[in-house]
């Protein structure tokens, strides 16, 4: 669970927030007696202003943040008292727990909804990958705080203490994530109330708790990344009409909204043009080989026709989906056993932990690793131990330390848009 808010000021105290519609109570006869079990009278006081106060925060999100009130259509609202303050699942099921949004003023508490409403939006659980989730879900709430804080003008509007860091401006929540596991992981501030994401296990399983549902969708829950995407386009398109979208939030739409790359047939060709090079048993100095010419000592390079050698390396810390490492381990096994390439197959994180070679027509193992941000080692462990590959194929989001150019052929298979800086490289799973 990652650190959301601190302590925040009263309506009183914040200047009364957005301008509201007045929702008219509800007789004592529509109340469902059933919820009011075991709850105080406090708690039930509590229940009853949220549900009044929600109905005037959408009205008023419309109006002044149509974007996130529309895309807040497909979510279950709900109110629970497990939780400390907010959480949002998997499910598409926000809940607050009364008792700590009584002392959020209405703009305070807009904020809120809306950013938890941007988590599963923008593919928070589809983008976490293997990450850690409680560090995970702290660099998205820095992400998702500093696009928030552009669309909400006034200063009151976020609660004292929430996770912001002007460091992080520019940076996607995948680079803020390596930032703070660089610096161990601790947050910029303390704060004493926390929110997060939660995934759910099982039908029957609420990762919130015992909750009530006080207001259910209404509008369709999108369960796949392309049924996201339409919802987050329509709510553009019905903000921008309106003159409400802002610049922060359309940078961003546009980026998620952008088609996908066609990965499998670049990678496919960058490796057959790759193997070509390196089809070769004779030597030259015209050019000589790379490997050295940075350290001044000219030696000749390979030319002819010889079976290439290809290095596969995984960075498993990075954001690639199972399927697509599944995807791109086959295409290099097809076309190793095509030009009858043996592999070298290394398991790394922040080191090479292992190393071997495996000849064409034998099974490609998967290779694994703890979580590396650096990948300098795998080609340190090319080098020290003289392992004699010509092209290195590296799978890995692209966060983390280059180094200098070793002077090895290598393709850089990326799910991000980070572009090494030497290399080839071609993208997966991204935005164009």
């Amino acid at each position: 669970m990652t650190d959301l808010l601190a302590s925040s000021p009263s309506p009183s105290e914040s200047g009364g927030g957005l301008p509201l519609s007045t929702p008219a109570r509800r007789d004592s006869e529509d109340i469902d007696m059933s919820t009011t079990i075991d709850k105080t009278p406090e708690q039930i006081a509590n229940n009853a202003s949220f549900r009044e106060r929600l109905a005037g925060i959408t009205f008023g999100m419309y109006r002044q943040f149509p974007f996130f009130a529309l895309v807040a259509e497909s979510f279950d609202i709900r109110i629970g008292r497990d939780i400390p303050t907010a959480c949002v699942d998997d499910r598409g099921r926000i809940t607050f727990n009364p008792d700590f949004v009584k002392d959020l003023s209405d703009i305070q508490f807009t904020f809120i909804l809306a950013h938890e409403v941007m988590h599963p939006a923008f593919n928070y659980f589809g983008r976490r990958g293997i990450r850690d989730n409680q560090k995970w879900n702290e660099a998205h709430d820095y992400a998702i705080n500093l696009m928030l804080r552009d669309s909400f003008s006034r200063p009151d509007s976020m609660p004292d203490g929430i996770l912001i860091n002007d460091d992080f401006v520019g940076m996607s929540a995948e680079q803020i994530y390596e930032v703070l596991t660089r610096n161990g992981g601790k947050s910029a501030k303390k704060c004493s109330i926390t929110g997060d994401c939660r995934e759910s296990d099982g039908d029957s399983n609420d990762p919130a708790g015992d909750c009530e549902t006080v207001r259910p969708n209404r509008a369709k829950k999108p369960t796949q990344p392309d049924e996201w995407q339409a919802v987050i386009a329509a709510a553009a398109t019905r903000a921008k009409q309106m003159g409400r979208l802002p610049e922060s939030i359309e940078r961003e739409v546009g980026d998620f909204l952008k088609s996908k790359v066609d990965w499998t047939e670049q990678l496919r060709q960058r490796l057959r043009h790759g193997v070509s090079r390196v089809h070769r048993d004779q030597y030259t100095f015209s050019p000589p080989n790379r490997r050295l010419v940075h350290q001044g000592i000219y030696f000749p390079s390979l030319v002819g026709f010889d079976a290439p050698k290809i290095a596969f390396a995984i960075d498993t810390s990075g954001s690639m989906g199972q399927a697509e490492v599944e995807q791109a381990h086959a295409e290099i096994d097809a076309i190793r056993k095509q030009y009858g390439c043996p592999v070298y197959i290394m398991a790394c994180d922040a080191d090479v932990h292992s190393g071997e070679w495996v000849d064409p027509y034998s099974d490609l193992p998967m290779p694994m690793g703890g979580g590396g941000t650096d990948f300098r080692p795998v080609f340190d462990h090319l080098t020290t131990e003289r392992i004699p590959v010509d092209v290195v194929v590296y799978l890995t989001d692209g966060y983390g330390e280059f180094g200098a150019d070793p002077g090895i052929d290598t393709i850089w298979v990326i799910t991000t848009h980070v572009a090494p800086p030497w290399g080839d490289h071609v993208q997966i799973g991204v935005e164009a």
